[in-house]
């Protein structure tokens, strides 16, 4: 949507659009406008909560795993099983660093 916008915006005929510059700065942009609009938020405010990034519980980081982890047909069970407590391992000290802060 915004690549279109972009295109007629600056009469640009050429397909190639510069779409990592819409990425890194509109996209950017329009996350924070709407963050200051819907939720009432300075910028201030909107910019460190997009610089934060997304919040995901223990449980949803598991669960995020899990879904990675059924989606791969080709991998043994020892390999899941590796990866799996290294993920734990992975959300634990996540975990103890969230909590120390």
């Amino acid at each position: 949507m915004l690549v279109e916008w972009y295109r007629e915006a600056s009469h640009c005929r050429i397909p190639d659009v510069d779409v990592g510059y819409i990425m890194d700065v509109w996209m950017v942009e329009a996350v924070i406008y709407a963050l200051i609009k819907v939720c009432g938020y300075s910028r201030g405010r909107a910019e460190k909560l997009f610089q934060r990034g997304v919040l995901f519980s223990k449980e949803e980081r598991e669960a995020q795993h899990q879904e990675i982890l059924s989606g791969i047909a080709n991998i043994d069970d020892d390999s899941k099983e590796t990866y799996m407590w290294q993920i734990l391992a992975h959300l634990n000290q996540s975990d103890q660093d969230d909590q120390s802060t």
